[in-house]
């Protein structure tokens, strides 16, 4: 049981070691939260951004992916979110083109060179179904 212990604790002070302090003050993006913001047929996704302090403008690409298809299922504000600069954007919205199909929209964060992930580097999307009112 010692042996294992130690074999243990080996595995990790050697992953320790092997993380470079510059990667804990690299810039780092995530989402927001896990979930988008969810209102009426569309959700927003947002960053948030870590140890960024330049003021350049920085693209942050974002793959679509799941089982719908983007421009019959679905639409997107953006390809990328952009991180400093003159126009930043740092929430994208997914608009349902086809309502109550029941496909999901998955947006995955690619961070650039020199950057790293944070918690939430995916996030999920039901294609909402539209509701009808009637009145008398």
């Amino acid at each position: 049981m010692k042996k294992f212990l130690f074999a243990l604790l080996a595995v990790v002070a050697v992953a320790a070691a092997c993380n470079p302090e510059d990667a804990k003050n690299s810039p780092a993006v995530s989402f927001e939260t896990a979930l988008p913001v969810i209102s009426d047929a569309s959700a927003t996704f947002k960053i948030v951004t870590q140890n960024y302090t330049g003021s350049e403008a920085v693209s942050i690409p974002v793959v679509f992916g799941g089982d719908a298809v983007k421009g019959v299922d679905y639409s997107v504000s953006a390809e990328a979110f952009v991180v400093g600069g003159e126009n930043p954007v740092t929430s994208i919205t997914v608009t349902s083109l086809t309502y109550g199909s029941g496909k999901t929209v998955t947006a995955t964060l690619e961070p650039p060179t020199g950057w790293t992930g944070g918690t939430h580097m995916t996030s999920e999307y039901a294609l909402a179904g539209k509701m009808g009112y009637l009145s008398f």
